[in-house]
């Protein structure tokens, strides 16, 4: 049951969806496997390879189900409109945590060290006004531009760009992040204190990678992303 638990997870993180869509209830009240076989072949390769989450990732990633298109088949739709039995690829958006690791790689500004404390990034007045308590640390610049992963949370306060794109319940259990799609995330990346900051460095960085030849400019921008 663990095994079987533990590769529902990840199937449910690369795909949007687990084998069993009640990542949390794999009791007689909740969903049936979509594929029983499948789930108990990926418990059992889990087992065999010394529980090593690396391989187990990498055996769903190198699957064909995973690289399928996400093109929409009109008679697959019809038949299975929740793709359920995963006749195409979900689209998946990324998550809060991983959105701002990738501006902060855009930007060449990224802190990739690893391990360590947690640390708190720069947050506004007006958002810390909004929790239960005002405390909230203040980690050195550059410790700053770490990877989310490293985030201080508290459960009265999320991140503003983690929490516009559906970052955890902290409150409460969480087993699968709802998404949303709503304005405040479009004002976030156009309007965010921390959008602004790091489209003005990622400028800075083009014009310092790529000088002032108009032409060289679009061309590191392309490379930028």
């Amino acid at each position: 049951m663990t095994a079987r638990v533990m590769v529902n997870r990840l199937w449910q993180h690369h795909f949007g969806r687990g084998i069993v869509g009640t990542p949390s209830d794999f009791g007689v009240n909740g969903d049936r496997p979509s594929h029983k076989e499948l789930l108990d072949y990926l418990a059992l390769q889990f087992v065999k390879e010394g529980w090593s989450l690396k391989k187990m990732h990498r055996l769903m990633l190198l699957s064909n189900t995973y690289q399928q298109s996400t093109r929409l088949d009109p008679t697959a739709l019809k038949l299975d409109p929740q793709n359920r039995l995963l006749w195409r690829m979900n689209r998946i958006r990324l998550e809060g945590e991983a959105l701002r690791d990738s501006i902060l790689t855009v930007s060449g500004r990224l802190n990739p060290e690893m391990g360590g404390p947690g640390i708190y990034p720069h947050v506004s007045d007006e958002v810390l006004s909004t929790g239960s308590t005002h405390k909230w640390g203040n980690s050195p610049e550059d410790q700053q531009r770490r990877r989310t992963i490293y985030v201080f949370q508290r459960r009265s306060l999320i991140l503003p760009i983690v929490e516009a794109f559906d970052g955890a319940d902290l409150v409460n259990t969480c087993p699968r992040r709802t998404t949303t799609t709503i304005a405040p995330q479009a004002l976030a990346l156009f309007n965010g204190e921390f959008s602004r900051d790091e489209a003005r460095y990622f400028a800075e960085r083009v014009i310092r990678e790529a000088g002032s030849d108009p032409a060289s400019r679009s061309t590191a921008l392309t490379k930028s992303h």
